[in-house]
């Protein structure tokens, strides 16, 4: 009952207040420890996070770096996807669920998307993470799949669009899974967001040796399959902190109302853009969540590039609210706490971060926020499994 309502006020103050809901959504996962967790009847294990940071073996852990703590609470799953054998019940939801590599997570007004990389699927998942349908049959021809790597839904149209890298296409199903039209995607494209204006804005991979004068960051792809650059950077200023690492840069996007926001996860770097058919307009740029020298990070960022081609996410998703910008990350600070980081869109003045304990995965690839803003999702994508994290209000301090 205490939950229901704290989610009530929480819900109520974000509507009147932005910033009393904001503090409010500090509060958060359950502490956990050991290596697995009991949920009804069941059992999940996992790999609980031991920060080191004096030899972070991929790099650095995003800690000493949270601005403010508003308050501490509690938050606890609502739900939660796994595959079969890797809990010590088993779920009626979890029977057959068994992706290769999760890839990317679309919210929408009635459930999730999900692309499954090495599966070559797409799933429809409930708001309460029980699964609708599983689609996709791999191979080259029409409205089949092999390597999806982004998805979007579109709420209005009913149409989920899911980019496909080796096939190098957008390809559109309805939420049964039949497909409907697919069109040709840019060559290297990442990322995508549907454009309400039409068509589609795609991000491209850039690679940092590579030679030419400009790189393209960002294209709009038409109604037609047509490709005309949106963003594109002379390669003399591909320099830090959005282009500090060596190999692939994969910047990520999102439309969200009249703004385009353009993020680079391994720098933490957030570009704001107004939406227009034409080359993006930048309007901002804020700096998520590093440790306190960037230099500093970026070396362990390149280290741990030369050892394992891989690198720590400082930004995971990102979303605007009202006045606010908001930057969450997937990986917890040092003291195992996951943070909410805001930013003004008028000024893109931090207006500090937001922290909780972290719980039951303590070490997803990526978080997602939902339309509601007391929940969010969590994925472990090389395990395959989802949760739903309910936030319950705290007491501000």
């Amino acid at each position: 009952m205490k939950n229901w309502i704290g989610s009530l006020v929480f819900a109520r103050a974000w509507g009147e207040r932005p910033c009393v809901a904001i503090l409010c959504l500090v509060a958060s996962l359950a502490s956990c420890s050991g290596r697995e967790f009991a949920r009804g009847d069941s059992k999940i294990k996992y790999d609980p996070f031991q920060p080191d940071p004096v030899a972070a073996p991929n790099g650095f852990p995003s800690y000493s770096c949270l601005d403010s703590i508003a308050s501490v609470g509690s938050i606890r799953e609502l739900d939660g996807l796994a595959p079969e054998g890797m809990r010590n019940g088993l779920h009626p939801q979890d029977i057959g669920w068994s992706p290769t590599s999760l890839a990317d997570l679309a919210v929408g007004q009635h459930g999730y998307a999900v692309a499954d990389r090495g599966g070559a699927e797409v799933a429809l998942v409930a708001p309460d993470l029980s699964r609708h349908r599983v689609w996709g049959r791999k191979g080259m021809g029409p409205g089949e799949l092999q390597s999806p790597i982004a998805v979007s839904y579109d709420d209005d149209a009913g149409t989920i669009w899911v980019l496909d890298e080796r096939r190098r296409a957008i390809i559109g199903f309805d939420t049964v899974g039949n497909f409907l039209r697919e069109l040709n995607a840019p060559n290297m494209a990442v990322d995508l967001a549907i454009d309400p204006d039409g068509g589609f804005l795609v991000t491209h991979r850039v690679l940092m040796e590579a030679s030419g004068e400009s790189v393209t960051i960002a294209s709009h792809v038409d109604d037609d399959g047509h490709t005309t650059p949106a963003l594109v950077y002379p390669r003399a200023s591909l320099k830090p902190p959005r282009f500090a690492l060596p190999g692939l840069i994969s910047p990520r996007v999102k439309v969200i109302g009249a703004r385009v926001v353009i993020f680079y996860p391994p720098s933490g770097t957030i570009d704001v853009y107004a939406r227009s058919p034409g080359p993006l307009q930048h309007l901002m740029t804020v700096q998520s969540c590093v440790p306190p020298s960037l230099a500093i990070a970026y070396h362990r960022q390149a280290e741990a590039r030369a050892r394992t081609q891989s690198w720590i996410s400082l930004v995971s998703d990102v979303d605007i609210r009202g006045d606010m910008l908001l930057a969450i990350g997937p990986r917890p600070d040092r003291e195992g706490r996951y943070g909410v980081q805001r930013f003004s869109l008028t000024t893109g003045r931090s207006l500090g971060a937001m922290a909780y304990p972290a719980g039951p995965i303590q070490l997803p690839n990526e978080v997602r926020l939902t339309r509601d803003p007391t929940t969010f999702v969590v994925m472990d994508t090389p395990r395959g499994v989802l949760a739903r994290m309910k936030v319950s209000p705290g007491i501000s301090r």
